[in-house]
């Protein structure tokens, strides 16, 4: 709790919507289209001034404050233009093209890769230009088939693993599960004991790629204590909600504990 109270930073009061953080999420699929209007909202949520979803999924948007962009309409790197964050990865399924993850690896600011992102580059190791930039959030399924892709043994230790896993692909790793690791490469590893069963839900870690998304928009804070707040605010909202009953529920909670904060 001190080191999260450490690592919050205030809303400055001259702050506007572009100076809050300008999030994009690119994810979603015929078969999983709320996956990233999960974690657009989560980002939302969790004090991103602008949050927009790049999907060519038909997606059910309840928020108006998100906006919809349609691919068609508006290129990559007009995206990207305007775009200090980019979540990737939610929902996307099997099916996504390859070529789709290399241009986002393109992306010139702070990336957060989660889920089939996650699991591409595991079907095809040459797709990651290791960049620094980055944070992963493997749940331990998509941990195992990276660390097998780039040939790191596991030695049955998550906090050894992710750690592994940070110095071998050069980025921030998010090993999620109970009592999250937060490993960063140099061998700094942070165990953040927050979180609950209320938590183990579908669509729970696109709620926590949201809101690594908006607080990695903050320049104020380092990329590593970005993923460990985000963990950090995600689990106290499981423990503060008296209960989730789907990660739909989730994003409130985790408002309540963002902003009961800044």
């Amino acid at each position: 709790n001190l080191d999260a109270r450490a690592l919050t930073q205030r809303l400055p009061g001259d702050c506007h919507k572009n100076s809050r953080g300008r999030v994009l999420v690119a994810g979603g699929s015929e078969t999983y289209p709320g996956a990233p209007v999960l974690a657009a909202s989560a980002a939302l949520h969790s004090g991103a001034g602008i949050v927009r979803i790049a999907s060519n999924a038909v997606l059910n948007i309840k928020e108006n404050a998100l906006i919809r962009c349609d691919l068609a309409k508006s290129g990559w790197d007009e995206l990207f233009a305007v775009s200090d964050t980019l979540v990737c990865g939610c929902g996307w399924g099997d099916r996504t093209e390859e070529s789709v993850l290399e241009k986002i690896l393109t992306f010139p600011r702070r990336l957060i890769l989660d889920a089939d992102a996650l699991n591409m580059i595991a079907r095809n190791g040459r797709l990651w230009n290791y960049r620094k930039d980055c944070i992963m959030t493997p749940h331990p399924g998509e941990a195992a088939r990276l660390m097998a892709c780039f040939g790191i043994s596991d030695t049955g230790c998550r906090s050894k693993n992710a750690s592994a896993l940070a110095e071998k692909l050069g980025c921030v790793i998010v090993y999620k599960g109970r009592d999250t690791v937060v490993a960063v490469p140099g061998g700094r590893v942070v165990t953040v004991a927050a979180g609950s069963a209320l938590l183990a839900t579908a669509g729970s870690g696109d709620v926590l790629s949201g809101v690594i998304g908006a607080l990695a928009a903050d320049s104020r804070i380092s990329l590593a204590e970005a993923a460990m707040l985000g963990v950090y605010y995600h689990g106290i909202a499981g423990e503060k909600s008296s209960k989730i009953i789907s990660a739909d529920d989730l994003t409130d909670c985790v408002a309540k504990v963002v902003f009961s904060r800044i």
